[in-house]
């Protein structure tokens, strides 16, 4: 009953009436009405115009839309397989201590000798339980640096932006590229160097983001994501890692407050309290090193995403215009 089918006749394919509807949202809702939920009627849908080029030029710019679209999932997919690659790693050496178990049991190496040299034979007991001789237990306020610069993007210029929202998170896992003044409600504006983003909203949903750099555009987060950098030697991706752990995410789901299951937040202080395992600065940079093709593979195809985004968003404010034909 909420939806209105639109049947294209032969003068518009129904491709490009899709992108024109995805493109002008803002505008439709303009036109919506409705006191609890926001409606567009069949009378006022009929008297909105769209641009009509010919069905040649249609074909021609859904073909060029559809041809980014496929690269950027393409991107995505690829780029989560290298997250999940590293992640394993990370796993491996960090949560569960493959290496130094495999050590303390005698068992065959698995790395390279000076990768394995980094781990210790023994654990030692702690009061976060046994971790590797020789490494540390501390506190998440230990080894982040917390940034908040808000800004308010309505009073801003037009200028396309990346936008790190929480419905681009649950949608496709990538911001969106949209004009800033576009956007209504205060974000963060992200430093330039290389952050993590960790949302304390619902954590069973493990929100967590990982920026890329991108070719000049400004990047804003939603004020629900804590803009995390790492301290010391850890780095962008072992900071990703350790928020991204199955183990990490049991740990904090607990500590949840909230009067909705919607809404359940994880206290800053209580966050910042937790704690987690940390191997000796010469493992720390050993994993980065490790991992350094991996990573700036996964940057290649962000940064190589955010220029395709780009396009495809100023591809579309071509469908934006006003005039034309009526539906």
């Amino acid at each position: 009953q909420g939806f209105r089918s639109l049947v294209p006749t032969t003068r518009i394919s129904s491709a490009y009436l899709y992108y024109w509807l995805t493109a002008n949202v803002p505008k439709l809702r303009r036109h919506a009405s409705g006191s609890t939920f926001a409606e567009l009627s069949g009378r006022v849908l009929k008297t909105i115009s769209i641009p009509l080029p010919s069905l040649t030029v249609q074909r021609e710019l859904i073909e060029v839309l559809e041809a980014l679209d496929d690269k950027i999932e393409m991107n995505r997919r690829l780029t989560t397989i290298l997250e999940d690659t590293i992640l394993a790693i990370y796993e491996d050496w960090f949560v569960v201590f493959g290496p130094v178990r495999a050590k303390t049991r005698l068992r065959d190496t698995y790395l390279p000798a000076s990768l394995w040299n980094h781990f210790p034979k023994k654990t030692a007991v702690t009061a976060h339980g046994r971790v590797p001789a020789g490494w540390h237990v501390r506190a998440i306020r230990d080894v982040v640096d917390l940034h908040h610069f808000p800004i308010t993007p309505s009073t801003s210029s037009p200028n396309l932006v990346e936008h790190y929202s929480m419905p681009a998170f649950d949608a496709t896992g990538e911001p969106s590229i949209e004009p800033e003044n576009g956007i209504k409600s205060v974000k963060n504006l992200l430093p330039t160097q290389p952050v993590v983003l960790f949302s304390r909203l619902n954590p069973d949903k493990q929100r967590v983001w990982l920026p890329g750099t991108t070719a000049g555009l400004q990047q804003l987060a939603s004020t629900e994501f804590m803009v995390c950098s790492p301290r010391g030697v850890i780095g962008q991706m072992m900071l990703y890692c350790m928020f991204k752990t199955r183990s990490f995410c049991r740990q904090i789901v607990g500590m949840t407050t909230g009067t909705s299951a919607s809404h359940q937040r994880i206290p800053l202080r209580a966050l910042l309290a937790q704690k987690v395992v940390v191997a000796p600065d010469a493992l720390l940079v050993a994993f980065d090193q490790w991992t350094k093709p991996l990573t700036e593979w996964i940057q290649c195809c962000r940064r190589e995403t955010a220029t395709l985004r780009c396009l495809s968003a100023l591809l579309r404010q071509h469908l934006l215009f006003d005039g034309g034909e009526r539906i």
